[in-house]
């Protein structure tokens, strides 16, 4: 006579758990009543993996987060859901699963449908400007409408002055792209405003003048040229909107409505044709796109900085940086000691109780953190700080890992610079001495 096998503790009937079976509790108990609890929120069970997603990402209250471009976003899917919630909503959600999920995604007709903000639902994937495509003409306002034929409603603000080596770079990153481009040059010497008109739709000429510096410069443009888009990109001659910024933007403003006000950009650093990745150079966050009538700048300051009234956010693509000029060192040298005489005087201004445009704080925006951080080095000895900071940017920051390019910049532009400032600074300082 056989003996009964005995079960193991804790071990399934034949059969399956019953109706009535209580479960055993597991290594992870808390995340069962999880499980449970998300169980009625799509019915016919839980949801399979997310496919991949586009440069829209997702949007929400806390402003924009949106995705590396290059990936997809799939309209219409689960994640999509329409102003009145009912059977609409249900429709789409059994869409997506089984045999006629599958073949959507294998290409067949998609089903009709409403999608989010009632959207027409599409299982297509969206390539660059395909989020903006698939709307129809008169979904938008006439300014949103000129996005649909390639263009976004976005005006590009370039200054340039003797820049034949880089403004052509600039405007073929936006030529095609920005409903209105428009250059500010001051009376160039070279081929600058020949190359402007190809590709701009206006340029517009300033004399020239030692004191009207790029801050100077695109307040001027803000408060005079004919800007007919509510949202402006600022660029100096030498910066160009990489492929990935592009998609950014323009998934961006094709938002029903944005929050902020501005937004800043990430900047990468080219210097010599090779990018600097470490030092804390190449990744810093400039204030490039704003709304119109919510941005300033400061015509005193030497560094081009916007003031924005009300919320930012950041973009996460790239706003490439490359002076072809500066791959001459002799160039990079007479430059900066200009630049050093005039941030030499604009110390002495500061020092003298000139304000800022805005509060300096720690742990405010970028550009409040920036401040803060110049009323620091203001109170700092004089020849001390260049070799701090030199310190901090080289061996802190990493700059050694740039190897022989990231030293030469890092030395020029951290410590070589700065020591220059402080010598001219001393000797201003010492001319209004009695």
């Amino acid at each position: 006579m056989d003996r009964p096998r005995r079960r193991r503790p804790g071990a399934r009937r034949p059969g399956g758990a019953g109706p009535g079976a209580r479960a055993r509790p597991g290594a992870l108990p808390r995340l069962r009543p999880l499980s449970r609890a998300a169980g009625p929120l799509w019915p016919g069970g839980p949801l399979p993996a997310s496919g991949p997603r586009g440069a829209l990402g997702r949007f929400g209250a806390g402003g924009a987060r949106l995705w590396p471009a290059g990936r997809h976003l799939v309209a219409g899917g689960r994640g999509a859901r329409p102003d009145p919630p009912g059977r609409e909503w249900r429709h789409l959600h059994r869409r997506g699963r089984g045999r006629a999920g599958a073949a959507d995604r294998r290409g067949a007709a998609p089903r009709s449908g409403r999608g989010r903000r009632g959207e027409p639902a599409d299982s297509r994937r969206l390539g660059l400007f395909g989020h903006l495509a698939r709307y129809p003409s008169g979904g938008f306002p006439h300014d949103r409408r000129k996005s649909l034929s390639g263009n976004v409603p976005l005006t590009v603000l370039v200054t340039t002055r003797n820049e034949e080596l880089n403004l052509e770079r600039t405007l073929q990153s936006v030529h095609g792209f920005a409903d209105q481009i428009l250059v500010i040059d001051s009376e160039s010497t070279d081929r600058t405003q020949e190359i402007a008109r190809q590709w701009a739709d206006e340029v517009h000429n300033l004399p020239y003048e030692h004191g009207r510096i790029i801050p100077w410069i695109f307040q001027w443009g803000l408060e005079h040229l004919p800007i007919r888009n509510e949202w402006i990109l600022i660029l100096e001659a030498d910066q160009a909107v990489t492929p990935a910024l592009r998609a950014e933007i323009a998934a961006l403003l094709a938002r029903p409505e944005i929050r902020e006000n501005g937004f800043y950009l990430r900047r990468r650093q080219i210097f010599r044709g090779k990018p600097l990745r470490f030092g804390g150079y190449g990744g810093k966050h400039l204030m490039k796109l704003f709304r119109r009538g919510h941005g300033a700048l400061d015509p005193v300051e030497q560094d081009t900085r916007v003031y924005i009234q009300g919320p930012v956010g950041r973009l996460r693509a790239p706003l490439e940086e490359h002076n072809r000029k500066e791959d001459s060192i002799l160039f990079y040298l007479e430059k900066h000691l200009r630049y050093a005489d005039a941030f030499a005087r604009e110390e002495v201004e500061r020092r003298r109780g000139l304000p800022w445009r805005i509060t300096p704080r720690l742990f405010g925006a970028p550009d409040e953190r920036v401040l803060w951080l110049k009323t620091l080095w203001y109170r700092m000895p004089l020849y001390v700080r260049p070799f701090l900071y030199f310190i901090y940017r080289y061996f802190v920051l990493l700059g050694i890992l740039d190897g022989k390019n990231g030293l030469i910049f890092h030395f020029l532009q951290a410590f070589w610079f700065r020591f220059v400032v402080d010598v001219r600074l001393d000797e201003l300082q010492q001319r209004q001495d009695p």
